[in-house]
């Protein structure tokens, strides 16, 4: 079964989840929360 690990906020937390078997993850820990207009934005920045 593959999950996601949702609202990682430190490195122990992230390193715990790892050792379970869960290889993907979000939360504070990798970006803060940002709207959905700005994550376009530096989507569009990276394409050029």
């Amino acid at each position: 079964m593959n999950v996601i690990g949702e609202g990682i906020e430190t490195e122990e937390q992230s390193n715990y989840l790892v050792n379970q078997g869960c290889r993907i993850g979000q939360g504070f820990l990798y970006n803060k929360a940002i709207p959905a207009q700005e994550i376009m934005e530096q989507y569009y920045q990276l394409k050029v």
